[in-house]
């Protein structure tokens, strides 16, 4: 357990990464964490930055082991080692959102916490996925501001948020896509990080995840845009 860093090299070009319609299966070896589960980190890295250089570029794959930081906080360390990088070697460098560093237990317990299981099987499972075809989409700042404007003023209201009007454009469009019956149950899931000490914008590590679950029958999805932002809005 630890950091490590790996230095890797590739004959292949940007192109061959970022053209393609799927993301190739090559990608998942760019990160040393694939497939990895929180449990792994007592043997392996908590964090993992590999490098691969590419024929014309680089490709850098950064892993952090959950259990030492949610995605904000890993966003918060990566813009923070572009900051080092930035400076140039300039020792009077302060970074702008230090870590978090004090340790926090419930009081009476810690810093170790035993769990009632006497071997790892009774609470880890590993899955196998199928080898599925991954594709990245991109929003640009425009398209997302006028999804916003579109959501405001169908639902008479200015409260809808970016997240919220292009989750439920995402949401309609895949179910729209898998071609379920009308009456088909169908649900949305979100996972929300909640920071529950001072600012969030400040930390590094949250503690509470709270798990967001909207449900609609798939014929409603498709008649109104509107109705659907109104589960989100009611739920996020």
């Amino acid at each position: 357990p630890g950091a490590k860093f790996i230095h890797a090299a590739v004959d292949l070009s940007v192109s061959d990464i970022v053209s393609p319609t799927y993301v190739p299966l090559v990608v998942q070896s760019f990160f040393d964490h694939d497939r990895a589960i929180n449990y792994d980190g007592h043997t392996r890295p908590l964090l993992s930055i590999q490098v691969t250089e590419l024929v014309d570029g680089v490709f850098i794959g950064c892993s952090m082991n959950h259990a030492i930081g949610d995605g904000t906080s890993f966003w918060h360390f990566f813009n923070t080692l572009s900051e080092i990088f930035q400076a140039q070697g300039d020792t009077n460098l302060k970074i702008s959102r230090p870590p978090v560093l004090e340790k926090w237990f419930p009081e009476g317990h810690g810093p170790l916490l035993n769990l009632p299981f006497t071997n790892q099987d009774e609470l880890i499972s590993r899955f196998e996925a199928p080898e599925l075809l991954e594709r990245i989409f991109h929003f640009s700042a425009k398209s997302i501001a006028k999804l916003k404007e579109r959501a405001n003023t169908e639902s008479n209201t200015t409260k809808i948020s970016s997240f919220q009007s292009l989750s439920a454009f995402v949401w309609r469009s895949i179910t729209k896509a898998r071609r379920f019956p009308n009456e088909t149950l169908v649900n949305y899931l979100n996972m929300v990080s909640v920071g529950l000490l001072g600012n969030y914008t400040k930390l590094w590590l949250t503690i509470q995840i709270n798990k967001c679950v909207v449900s609609s029958m798939v014929g409603l999805i498709h008649l109104s845009f509107t109705r659907l932002l109104s589960f989100l809005t009611h739920k996020v």
